[in-house]
């Protein structure tokens, strides 16, 4: 792994594919399937609320503008489009 460490919990939507590449990590690692909802999870003798929508609301965001840069071809227009 590139980061050098196992997370200790990963959050992820229902997709069933994520569980391949979590079987990579640590056996520790927890895994949280919070699809637009909002889990609690016990952590280090603690309850925290975890949810994936942050993500889900950064992938709404910029999915229109990775559309639109299907069709710039050269250097010079993507410029202008930023």
């Amino acid at each position: 792994m590139e980061a050098g460490f196992s997370p200790d919990i990963v959050v992820t939507d229902g997709y069933n594919a994520y569980e391949q590449g979590l079987r990579v990590l640590d056996r520790r690692t927890e895994h949280v399937r919070a699809h637009f909802e909002v889990k609690l999870v016990h952590y280090d003798e603690e309850v925290i609320i975890i949810s994936s929508n942050r993500i889900e609301r950064y992938h709404s965001e910029i999915v229109l503008k990775v559309r639109c840069m299907r069709g710039i071809k050269n250097l010079w227009r993507g410029n202008g489009f930023f």
